[in-house]
Formats: C-alpha cells, structure tokens, sequence
C-alpha cells in the first residue's frame, strides 16, 4: 500500500477493515478506498519461474550483538542511536525463518492513478528478464586482449 504504518503491535484488522475492491473505469483495473483516499490497483503476475513467500521469523528483535554488528557498516537502526565500531568483526546471530505461504501474483496499489509501467515495483518485475539478457550478451562477446585499443 502507498502508506506507511507507525505501528508495530497486535491489530484487530478483521473488525475494522472490510475492504471491498471493485473493478475500476479501466478493464485489468481495481479500486478501493483506504481511509477516505481512492487506491488504483492492478494485479500483477510474479516473473515467469518465480514464486512469492511469505516468511515469518522467529525471533522478533535485533540483538544488541547485531545491533554492534550493524553499527560496524555504520548502519543504526534508531538515527539517534552512536556508532561504536567494534574493534573486530561480530558476526550477526542466525536467524531462523519458516514460510507461512506462497504466491504467484501481487496486487499493486497506488493514490488516486492505476499503475503504470513506471511504477518502481513494475519496473522490479521486468529486472529478471533484464539481467538475463545482459548476462547472455556478456558471454558471448569475445574476450578483450591485454594490449591497448587504438584511440582517435
């Protein structure tokens, strides 16, 4: 969804949020409303040999072992939190995930407009078929000599 959630605990979703997508003006299209915002949607299907998982992890927080990992690589979660580089490398703990379920297709909302082939997620979705390409192409131009091209 185009929105972003600032909250991270238990939510009765079934009680209050009965959506009731219907088709929009356009055919491939869908519409729902959010809160009082109009959402444009259309359904996607994952890159062909692709499938979507849903992954649940078991544990629920960052460690304070990863935390000082991940502020080696200047990485914080919090911004206001210092960075204190350990001196050595911390490997960060193993986590463990388990899929809850899978998909083969994702529905694509955006504010007020349907879709389009600009939308980042979409352009995401065409990324395998770029890198294959780029990949077959790279293996078949011949391989460069070590002496020097001319220049003009």
């Amino acid at each position: 969804l185009p929105c972003a959630v600032h909250h991270d605990g238990a939510a009765a979703v079934r009680r209050y949020f009965a959506p009731a997508i219907r088709p929009a003006d356009a055919p491939g299209e869908l519409s729902v409303s959010f809160r009082g915002r109009s959402l444009k949607g259309k359904e996607v299907q994952l890159p062909e040999g692709y499938v979507g998982l849903v992954l649940k992890e078991d544990a629920s927080a960052l460690s304070p072992l990863e935390v000082s990992s991940l502020a080696r690589w200047g990485v914080r979660p919090d911004p206001q939190m210092p960075l204190t580089a350990p001196s050595l490398p911390i490997p960060l703990q193993e986590r463990q995930v388990r899929v809850k379920s899978s998909f083969d297709a994702v529905t694509v909302w955006n504010l007020e407009r349907a879709p389009d082939s600009m939308d980042e997620i979409l352009m995401a979705f065409d990324w395998p078929k770029i890198a294959e390409g780029v990949s077959i192409r790279v293996r078949k131009l011949p391989r460069w000599r070590s002496h020097a091209l001319p220049t003009s």
